[in-house]
């Protein structure tokens, strides 16, 4: 497969990024090399970028379980979310019967109301503090 010339730098700062990164497969090594070999512009650019770059890319692991941990956290602002809406909204429910409200939580057993409503006040405090949890581990 032929790469038209136009497209050729494109393609291959692309797969450098790959194979800086020691991603790369044998044939993409191989490929990487040979225009590296042609042209001495990406040769200077692999160079400069082979000087530029650590060793051994350190932090994997620990990347991986920082965005483990963010999705935990997303998870659990979700559900948060979900219960704060409910509990607090819980005590304006009705129940209406012939067109006449018969029953209204807020009204007619005003403890359990206040008993939902405290209970979605600390969902929402929940929630806050989940998400400033998530936004101090970095992503």
């Amino acid at each position: 497969m032929e790469i038209r010339d136009e497209l050729a730098a494109e393609v291959m700062n692309d797969l450098l990024v790959v194979y800086l990164a020691e991603e790369a497969s044998p044939a993409t090594k191989i490929v990487v090399e040979d225009y590296a070999a042609k042209n001495k512009r990406f040769a200077a650019l692999l160079a400069a970028s082979r000087v530029g770059a650590p060793a051994v890319v350190q932090g994997r692991d620990e990347a991986m379980a920082l965005l483990v941990r963010t999705r935990k956290y997303w998870k659990w602002r979700k559900i948060l979310f979900g219960c704060g809406l409910f509990l607090c909204l819980l005590p304006f429910s009705i129940v209406v019967r012939h067109n006449e409200v018969v029953f209204f939580l807020w009204r007619d057993a005003p403890l359990a109301a206040r008993l939902y409503f405290a209970g979605g006040i600390v969902a929402w405090i929940a929630y806050y503090l989940v998400g400033r949890k998530a936004a101090q581990g970095g992503l």
